[in-house]
This record gives structure tokens, sequence and C-alpha cells, in this order.
């Protein structure tokens, strides 16, 4: 019942007026976001998973993913997590790209 509070249609036109500044999503209006969504080509826009539930766990994980993702970056590596596919809404376990759980963290080691 979330995502269907923020209309998307009017938080676009209120992002093309920059009034926000931006917006972080964590659940949209219909879910998965269909890939036609102008949402997904905004750059003032953050869109996760689903996943901003917060424990202290999960931002010690997030850190240590983000760490590993601009290291992968910078070497031309597959991002950790990467949304491939924009019709899912949501990394899926053996595509393309790797996810964090597939992959030993710093932080998981400890």
């Amino acid at each position: 019942a979330r995502g269907p509070l923020v209309i998307e249609k009017a938080l676009v036109e209120a992002l093309e007026s920059g009034r926000p500044a931006g917006a972080v999503m964590d659940v949209t209006e219909e879910e998965p976001l269909p890939p036609a969504s102008k949402l997904w080509h905004m750059p003032d826009v953050i869109i996760t998973p689903h996943v901003a539930g917060q424990s202290a766990w999960r931002i010690d994980n997030m850190t240590g993913l983000f760490c590993q993702n601009i290291e992968r970056w910078k070497t031309g590596r597959p991002l950790i997590n990467y949304l491939a596919d924009k019709s899912l809404g949501f990394p899926i376990r053996n595509g393309k790209t790797p996810l964090w759980t597939d992959v030993l963290c710093e932080t998981q080691a400890r």
C-alpha cells in the first residue's frame, strides 16, 4: 500500500520542475517499476530494490557493498546487485551480474 501513496506522474512533473531537488524510492506506484518509467532515467532519482529496512547488520553490509562496487567500477568489473533487467525491478540470482549475497564482503568475514 505504500507505493501507491506517491503518484508517479505527479512526482516526475515535480522533479522536472526542480521541486523537490531529488527523490529516493524504495517502493513505487507500480512494482516492479515499468522499464518505460521516466524515473529510471532521471539523474536526481535513486531507486532501491525494496531493501530500505535498517539494521546495524544491513548498514555495515551495505557500506561494504558500496565500497566493493566503487572498486569494481574503477577496474571495469561488473557491479554487485546491478539492476541489469529493469523489467523485473530487482536483481536476480544467476543473472548477468553478481548479488551481494554471492560475494564475500569484508564485513561478512568479521
